[in-house]
């Protein structure tokens, strides 16, 4: 398993940074992600996003921006 280093990107949002992409995680809902299995890394990555969407918060407005290697995620909440 490898570790996990923890950054601050531009918009506030606590990063998680891993050799295959970085993982965004609110503050409120902070997700530890292991190593994944390069083989299901896609879909886990999927089965991530759609965890984290709605945990995400960037200032007030609930946007939810998810970036894992070359797949982002983006999600909305009224």
């Amino acid at each position: 398993m490898q570790r996990l280093r923890n950054n601050k990107d531009h918009k506030g949002l606590k990063v998680l940074r891993t050799p295959a992409g970085a993982l965004g995680a609110g503050s409120a809902g902070a997700l530890a992600a292991g190593a994944f299995a390069l083989g299901a890394f896609a879909m886990g990555a999927v089965a991530i996003g759609a965890l984290a969407i709605g945990r995400l918060r960037i200032k007030d407005a609930r946007i939810a921006r998810l970036r894992i290697g070359s797949l982002e995620i983006e999600g909305r909440d009224r």
